[in-house]
């Protein structure tokens, strides 16, 4: 594995490398960079497998450095490490396009969580799932449906909040449902995740699972807050609302889905959405009738804050096979 270390500071690097599990370090190519332009000339030179970056450096900061980075190549994992945590920085970075942002120092069990994450990616680069059950053509179809879709649902979380809202449809793919234990965590450096559920039924039948982390869940909140209680403490901001959490993905579950049917000429009824643990998602998973998934990745932004999320739809083979042969005939039809 190729480990990419940029930060202007030796102390920071050396702590850093110290705090690498050994099983990962074994066998580990170790590259270093002092400065954000090193660490840019670096990427390109060796293309490695996790890039560790500093935000404050010298001739390139940080920030500068990740957007060329991710300009190079748009999956690189970069995990940015810095003593600035504020909640700007971390919005930055994410639309910037970083995996994640830790605080200095980072610990060996953070490390290990994320060299699992990278390991995972690497594994997947020869078995990529995105078109084993669809042909690219299809997978385009479906894409294209779930944006028009989600564009419905936009104007309804729009008029929920009172406040101006676009909603981006980044990454579509779809996967067995053994990986989605993966795919979570995967995006999700935190395990403080808030997971909502949703079935519904009818010619299409199946469920849907909507997952944000506490930032995002937060900046629901601050939406919220913003648009109708300007005079609330600013500390509420910080607040975690289930009841925006459930209406959030009450409105991505059934009104994204209902018109995704309603363009393939069928119609579905839902149940009310339910805020469910993960770990009761994962155990009842397995042994749910659930063979695969359509992944969809989502931002949302309201001005200044970004709500990052990812919406699970889960089908048996059976329902699979009828979206897939529902998308075939919207295709000769168009």
């Amino acid at each position: 594995m190729k480990i990419l270390i940029v930060d202007d500071s030796a102390f920071s690097r050396k702590s850093l490398i110290n705090q690498i599990p050994e099983d990962v370090l074994n066998g580990a190519q170790i590259i270093q960079g002092t400065d954000g332009q090193q660490g840019v000339d670096l990427y390109r030179e060796n293309q490695p497998d996790v890039v560790f970056l500093d935000l404050t450096m010298p001739r390139k900061s940080g920030y500068d450095a990740l957007l060329e980075i991710i300009a190079m190549d748009r999956n690189a994992y970069v995990v940015v490490v810095t003593a600035d945590v504020q909640r700007q920085a971390q919005e930055k970075v994410k639309r910037l396009g970083a995996m994640s942002l830790e605080n200095k120092p980072l610990d060996s069990e953070r490390l290990a969580a994320i060299f699992h994450h990278v390991a995972y990616r690497n594994a997947k680069k020869t078995t990529d799932s995105k078109s084993e059950f669809l042909s690219a053509e299809l997978i385009d179809a479906l894409g294209e449906l779930i944006n028009i879709s989600f564009g419905s649902a936009t104007a309804m979380i729009a008029d929920l909040f009172d406040s101006f809202a676009t909603l981006k449809v980044p990454d579509i793919r779809v996967i067995p449902v053994p990986e989605i234990e993966s795919v979570i965590f995967d995006t999700h450096a935190s395990l403080d995740l808030y997971v909502t559920t949703q079935q519904f039924r009818g010619n299409f039948s199946g469920e849907v699972v909507f997952i944000i982390d506490r930032e995002s869940a937060q900046n629901v909140h601050r939406v919220v807050y913003e648009a109708h209680d300007e005079t609330a403490q600013s500390g509420e901001a910080d607040y975690v609302s289930a009841q925006d959490i459930l209406e959030i993905s009450n409105i991505l579950g059934s009104s994204c889905i209902s018109k995704f049917v309603s363009l393939l000429k069928e119609s579905v009824m839902f149940s009310p959405p339910n805020i469910e643990p993960l770990n009761q998602l994962l155990v009842g998973l397995k042994n749910s009738k659930f063979s695969k998934v359509i992944v969809i990745g989502t931002i949302l932004e309201f001005k200044d804050i970004s709500v990052y999320g990812k919406v699970f739809i889960m089908f048996s083979d059976e329902m699979f096979s009828s979206i897939e042969k529902a998308l075939k005939t919207f295709l000769k039809e168009l």
